[in-house]
Order: C-alpha cells, then sequence, then structure tokens
C-alpha cells in the first residue's frame, strides 16, 4: 500500500509538470543588446596596451555558425545557490581599476599574446598562469553539471573572472590572483579560453547521446517510416525520459528520466574517471532524514536528457539520420522545460522525486552495463533505498 501511494502521488505530479511548455514562459532567453552594449563598455580598458587587432580565423562556415549561436549571451538573473554563492563572495571583493602595462605585472600574470590575426589562447602562457585557466575550465564545468548547464552570463568579462580567481587561491597563484582582483581587462581578455569550453562540453555531451540513441530506443533495424513513428511518439511530451516496461511496452511514468539512454550519457559523459570520487561532496539528498541517499543534480540530469532530446530530433522529419539546423535556443527551451517539471514535481511530490533521483544516481555509479528494464519499478527502488513508512 505504501508504495502504491508513492507511485500515485509521483504519477500525479508528473501528469502535472511534464507539459510542453511555451517558449516564452519558460526560457530566461531575453532582448538583450542595450544590456550587452553596457556590459562591453563596462569590460572594455582606455588604457594600457592593447593586442594587436584580430584577423578572422579561417573555419567552416558551419563550424562558425554553431560557435556563434551558442556562445554564452549576456542575460539577466544571476544563481545564487552553490558554487554560484562563492562566486558572489569573490565578486564582490573586486576591485574596478585601470589596466597597467603588461611590464607593470609580475611575470607570472602577464599575459602572452598572440601573433596578429591569432586569438590568446593557452599556449603559450606561464606555467601558473595555465594552471589556473585550467582550474577555471573545471570549476566552469562543474558548474554546468551541478548548477545551471545554460548559466547566465551578465559579462563576459565578469563572469570568467569570478571562475578565475577561484582557480587562483593557490599560493603560486598569488601574483595572477592580485592582477584578477585590481585589473578588470585582464579577465575580459582571457574570457574566451573557458568560456568557449561551455560550447564543448555541451556539444561533446550531445554527440555521446546520439551514439546509442537508435539502439536504446529499438529502432536501428527499422524501415524509415516505423523510425518516424518510434520518435515522434517519443518526442510527444517529451515521453522519451521514461523507461519502458519491455513486457507490456508500458512508459514507466513513475521513473521519470531513468530510460537508460539518460543513464548512458551520464556514465560516458559525465561520471568518467575518478569523477565521482573527487566530487563526492558536491551531490546532496533532498531528504533531510537521509543525507546519505544522494542524488543526481537537477541540472546534470537535464542536460543529458536535451542531449537525448537533440539526438532523437535527427530522425524526427524522414526517419533517417540527418543533420538539422543548430538552433541553440531550442535546445535552451528544452533544458529549462526539463527544470521545469523536476521543479513542479518536486513541489507536488517531494519524497517520491527523491527516491527516483536517488535510484537514478544508483544506477549511473554502477559499475556493469544496465539494459532499458535495468531501471527497475517502484518496488525494487523502495527495496533499494529501505525506506521505513514513518518517512
Amino acid at each position: 500500500m505504501y508504495e502504491d501511494n508513492l507511485d500515485m502521488q509521483l504519477h500525479e505530479a508528473i501528469a502535472k509538470g511534464l507539459t510542453t511548455v511555451a517558449r516564452s514562459t519558460h526560457s530566461r532567453r531575453t532582448s538583450t543588446s542595450s544590456r550587452a552594449a553596457e556590459s562591453d563598455a563596462e569590460d572594455s580598458d582606455d588604457e594600457g596596451p592593447k593586442p594587436a587587432p584580430k584577423k578572422p580565423r579561417k573555419v567552416s562556415a558551419a563550424r562558425q555558425k554553431q560557435a556563434d549561436m551558442e556562445r554564452p549571451e549576456v542575460r539577466p538573473g544571476p544563481a545564487t545557490t552553490g558554487l554560484a554563492t562563492q562566486l558572489n563572495r569573490i565578486a564582490a571583493a573586486t576591485v574596478d581599476a585601470a589596466s597597467r602595462p603588461e611590464s607593470d605585472w609580475h611575470v607570472s600574470a602577464r599575459i602572452l599574446f598572440p601573433a596578429p590575426g591569432k586569438e590568446i589562447g593557452l599556449t603559450g602562457q606561464t606555467d601558473e598562469l595555465k594552471a589556473v585557466l585550467h582550474g577555471c575550465i573545471d570549476f566552469i564545468k562543474l558548474s554546468l553539471f551541478f548548477e545551471d548547464a545554460y548559466p547566465v552570463v551578465l559579462a563576459r568579462g565578469g563572469f570568467a573572472r569570478s571562475y578565475l580567481l577561484m582557480a587562483a587561491q593557490h599560493p603560486a597563484a598569488i601574483h595572477i590572483k592580485n592582477r584578477l582582483t585590481n585589473d578588470m581587462s585582464f579577465a575580459t581578455r582571457l574570457a574566451d579560453i573557458p568560456l568557449d569550453r561551455i560550447n564543448t562540453t555541451r556539444g561533446d555531451i550531445r554527440q555521446i547521446a546520439a551514439q546509442d540513441i537508435a539502439g536504446l530506443y529499438g529502432f536501428a533495424l527499422s524501415l524509415p517510416e516505423d523510425v518516424k513513428t518510434i520518435v515522434n511518439g517519443r518526442l510527444q511530451d517529451h515521453k522519451y525520459i521514461f523507461p519502458v516496461d519491455p513486457v507490456t511496452n508500458r512508459l514507466k511514468t513513475e521513473l521519470p528520466f531513468q530510460h537508460e539512454s539518460i543513464v548512458s550519457v551520464l556514465r560516458k559523459a559525465v561520471f568518467t574517471g575518478q569523477f565521482k570520487t573527487k566530487n563526492l561532496h558536491r551531490f546532496s539528498s533532498t531528504n533531510d532524514k537521509h543525507p546519505d541517499r544522494l542524488e543526481v543534480p537537477d541540472a546534470m540530469i537535464c542536460l543529458a536528457a536535451t542531449a537525448v532530446y537533440a539526438g532523437l530530433t535527427a530522425y524526427r522529419a524522414t526517419g533517417k539520420h540527418q543533420k538539422i539546423p543548430f538552433t541553440a535556443s531550442a535546445y535552451e527551451d528544452v533544458y529549462r522545460n526539463h527544470m521545469r517539471t523536476l521543479s513542479d514535481t518536486r513541489a507536488h511530490s517531494r519524497k517520491p522525486l527523491h527516491l527516483v533521483l536517488h535510484g537514478l544516481y544508483n544506477l549511473v555509479i554502477e559499475t556493469t552495463t544496465a539494459t532499458p528494464n535495468a531501471a527497475g519499478s517502484s518496488a525494487l527502488l523502495i527495496n533499494l533505498v529501505d525506506i521505513p513508512d514513518s518517512d
């Protein structure tokens, strides 16, 4: 009876939360032309040496289009939790001082400017600066997984500076930290190096999802017309997030986000190497009585689910895999829709959702490869976490 009540609560909550939300109602994408101009003015510097004017790099039109469209935008609404809270504390101590010549700064904190027509890169920078940049990239990737996969960027320089300061806490980076604190233009000039990794990270995860889509959704050997039917059926109302009972072919709506495609993406794209052990302290539980029942964070789940969505849409039109026009806003809208689904479901059915996300965590960290029906039932999940009726 307890198990049935949990299933019913979660099913009802999912039904309320899992709806196709119009883009204007949940996307945080807004018109930013005036804010962008203001931010650019703030990040610019009228004094000190300037790098030689850049000439456009020769890149393919398709690659340039994708990079331009998914480049993090200037948008309002900063986050206030987790890593973002630490960033806000750091940024509050930053001083907006005029830039000085490179020679005025310690050698470890100087930028090696490239030849004309080239962009500032990691290669050739001091060992200390490279270490800070690598650390900054790692912190940004963690924020994508644990905070927001489509982060708000008020200004590229300011956004990058906060993470650079987090990465510059080692004593060997004291001079870099000093310059970041006192020279606003320093982070602005370096910003593209870490921020471009946001595009790369999301793109890599989409590629990983695309590799197994056909097999995990059972249409690898199907005719194109059948593929269209399967794919469009799963895309409708985002049904692709649910595992399917292999016997009855029923969607297990009591197990949102436990489809093997999402589990596979999380394993292959996130939980690789020593990721779990190094970042175990970042995982948490929404059940105060059971803080040891760790959950996969919402941002990580929704990023993986959005990657699966992107993989399925490649088959939607013809039933054959084809490249589709890249639309960053569409991907963000899907991501926000999934975030809203989790938020609404948690509001109506907090405890059952906790069980599901804890179950997802356990599925992801398993060492053996699961099959679609290994996502289990709610009974298996309850037995797994051993919840007493009094909780």
